[in-house]
């Protein structure tokens, strides 16, 4: 499952349909409707990022320089800036969590039909493009154990 060609616009080779059975499908549901019930999903997705930023500290440059490059497009006052703490990007990257849920969310909504699953894919991909998520940000799998 993924969506190739980084060098232009990503081409999704995305088929739920190939991938899931019917009655896997309905299991993911439950399952997700069943951790949405009974869960904060905020602390929920702020745990799953710190606990990536302990498996994978690595990350934690990538996100660095992602708020200082979007902080360095903001307009601010004379004294203001969202560089002036070590906690800017910190926040930004446990807010990613909920984010990364919410997608999660959409994408098991939308499994059933792979036209509207390819768009949501394109988009999550072209964003990371534009924020110029790379192979070296996703090739950390066989780092963790």
């Amino acid at each position: 499952m993924g969506c190739g060609s980084l060098a232009n616009q990503p081409e999704c080779s995305i088929s739920a349909k190939n991938r899931f059975t019917q009655k896997d499908i309905q299991i993911l549901r439950e399952t997700w409707t069943i951790i949405k019930t009974h869960y904060d999903m905020k602390k929920l997705g702020d745990d799953i990022m710190n606990r990536t930023l302990q498996k994978l500290p690595l990350v934690e440059s990538f996100w660095r320089n992602s708020v200082i490059v979007e902080g360095n497009n903001l307009n601010f006052g004379e004294y203001d800036s969202c560089l002036k703490t070590d906690m800017s990007w910190k926040l930004e990257f446990q807010n990613h969590g909920l984010k990364l849920l919410r997608k999660l969310d959409e994408v098991l909504l939308l499994i059933n039909d792979d036209t509207l699953l390819k768009n949501t894919i394109k988009q999550i991909t072209n964003i990371h493009l534009k924020n110029e998520v790379n192979a070296e940000h996703y090739t950390v799998r066989s780092t963790v154990s």
